[in-house]
């Protein structure tokens, strides 16, 4: 299993090929490239979503470590991630641009999160050690009452 320094890694290779994806699909839009743009659009989705697996992961092994995963879960609440946004451009000719949404580096990108998934997290920490996340064994079906 990778140490969570190479996950970090991997999620920094990724948004650093994302956003040259993204500048490509953008040349490509603009010049009516229609093939190259379908091509990039699933790469970049594939990325998108490789990130954010991971910024689950690193998230679920932080809950996971704490002495109460669960409370450690319902103080943290969410995790970063990133998205993808294609916003009009132009005065009288409107083009499509897309960035990416949450991007650390991007200066006008607002932050992206997505919420901790309780059931997703008892998944992870039991097939980790076998332990439920809550003090109840059943405490999913309590909640959900």
């Amino acid at each position: 299993m990778k140490t969570r320094e190479e996950y970090i890694q991997d999620q920094e290779n990724l948004l650093a090929g994302l956003r040259m994806k993204v500048q490509d699909y953008n040349a490509a839009v603009g010049e009516k490239r229609v093939d190259d743009a379908a091509t990039l659009n699933a790469e970049i989705e594939k990325s998108v979503n490789e990130y954010n697996e991971i910024a689950q992961l690193l998230c679920h092994d932080a809950c996971h470590k704490a002495e109460d995963p669960m409370k450690a879960a319902c103080l943290t609440m969410h995790y970063p991630v990133i998205g993808i946004k294609d916003t009009l451009i132009g005065d009288e000719v409107k083009t499509a641009k897309r960035v990416i949404v949450g991007d650390p580096e991007a200066e006008d990108n607002d932050p992206k999160y997505r919420q901790i998934d309780l059931r997703k997290l008892q998944k992870y920490v039991k097939d980790r050690d076998g332990h439920n996340i809550g003090h109840e064994t059943n405490w999913y079906n309590q909640a959900e009452r």
